[in-house]
């Protein structure tokens, strides 16, 4: 399983993120659903009164996961506010009013 998305579903879970963020890293449904399914088996998830709640041993992993590797493991890049580079060859012009 890949491990950055199974701290986004734990972090889903416990309602700091939407899934539309899972969506634009580029994760299908279903395999956010196969993410779940595993998380839950794992026992970081766990199903009560038809809603999904963060286990202990669910936020202990994140808290492990966050303080080992950083807050860039968990932070989603936000790829919609970035140009592309200007080519250093490029002649630009400037729009006529």
């Amino acid at each position: 399983m890949n491990a950055r998305l199974l701290v986004n579903i734990i972090i889903l879970a416990q309602g700091n993120a939407s899934l539309t963020s899972l969506r634009e890293q580029g994760y299908t449904y279903a395999q956010i659903a196969d993410a779940i399914s595993d998380a839950e088996d794992m026992g970081f998830l766990e199903l009560v009164n038809n809603k999904i709640r963060v286990t202990n041993k669910g936020k202990e992993y994140i808290e492990n996961k966050i303080h080992s590797v950083g807050s860039g493991f968990w932070i989603v890049p936000q790829g919609k506010n970035y140009r592309k580079p200007v080519d250093r060859d490029s002649i630009i012009f400037r729009k006529k009013k």
